[in-house]
């Protein structure tokens, strides 16, 4: 089905600043090998052998939830286009994303989940083969794209499933927006203009 944006809009590309995520990766690896240094240096202290392989295990697994934690935001990228909806996290061991052609999709909705006392959004659209493509912290998305994501699902999706598309809740995860995240998203139309 062809589109009837205007020339300039879509693509839309929605990005994660990377590098917040990756100093945070940077911190827990370097908090991670000083709290070994100083595990080895109280055992010599004591005049005790320290567990070489244990220690080893620890530094090991400490440094590879560091890297995870730096490297998950590389390369993420979410795409509203002619064809459907496209999500490539390749680092992002939980939610590589995938790609839901327009007429394909069956629902849209966020979804609210209580969180340390406050609420978390996720914005979750669903295919009809079970692809499913959900988006963290949706109360941090530009509040222009909602409107966008809505218009394009209105044209370019069977009638039938348009009931299941609750996007309004989005008006709800933007009044109680909380907590910190690591870095928030930019988006950008087809003519390069930043979505606020």
């Amino acid at each position: 089905m062809a589109t009837t944006e205007p020339a300039g809009i879509l693509p839309i590309v929605l990005e994660i600043d990377p590098w917040p995520a990756a100093l945070c990766g940077l911190v827990a690896i370097a908090v991670s090998l000083y709290a070994i240094r100083q595990l080895r240096r109280s055992y010599r202290d004591k005049g005790l052998q320290p567990a070489h392989f244990s220690s080893g295990a620890l530094v090991a697994c400490l440094i590879a939830l560091g890297i995870g934690i730096g490297v998950e935001r590389l390369g993420w990228r979410f795409r509203l286009d002619d064809h459907g909806v496209v999500l490539s996290a390749p680092f992002d061991v939980l939610r590589p994303g995938g790609s839901i052609a327009w007429e394909n999709v069956v629902s849209v909705k966020v979804v609210g989940t209580s969180y340390r006392g406050g609420m978390s959004y996720k914005l979750r659209i669903e295919g009809a083969d079970g692809t499913e493509i959900v988006l963290s912290n949706a109360d941090r998305l530009p509040k222009q794209l909602m409107p966008l994501l809505m218009k394009l699902l209105i044209e370019h999706t069977p009638e039938a499933r348009r009931d299941r598309f609750r996007l309004q809740d989005f008006e709800t995860a933007d009044l109680e927006v909380q907590g910190w995240a690591l870095g928030d998203y930019t988006a950008r139309n087809g003519a390069g203009t930043i979505l606020r």
